[in-house]
């Protein structure tokens, strides 16, 4: 028998926005040193390999397929507000060091999401 257990009461803070980046899985040093950034910004960020991309090429007027990254941050509402510009600046310089013209990011609320592209 186990004495003087102490019972731990959990802390929860309201998660309410997310960011989700969408990264080419063949530059996954630059996507890993965007994640740091996102994880000093919003205070944390996971990131899930291997997912299939599909996007139609205007200047080769094919359909391409790429192996996707994910980034995927959550943050509360002040925080996401006051980091948001940063973070995408970031997306669009990592985007330019990987000749990529646009990254698409992902934002949302539990209201409803909106896809962005930021350009180089």
């Amino acid at each position: 028998m186990v004495k003087n257990m102490t019972q731990i009461t959990p802390q929860y803070q309201h998660l309410e926005d997310f960011i989700l980046v969408y990264w080419l899985a063949g530059y996954v040093d630059e996507g890993t040193a965007l994640m740091h950034e996102i994880t000093n910004l919003l205070n944390g960020a996971t990131c899930y390999n291997g997912a299939l991309g599909l996007w139609k090429s205007p200047i080769q007027n094919q359909i391409v397929t790429d192996e996707i990254l994910f980034i995927e941050a959550f943050a509360n509402a002040q925080n996401m507000s006051q980091h948001l510009e940063t973070i995408l600046n970031r997306v669009s310089y990592w985007g330019g060091v990987c000749a990529q013209e646009a990254m698409a990011v992902k934002i949302g609320s539990m209201m409803g999401s909106r896809m962005l592209l930021p350009t180089a």
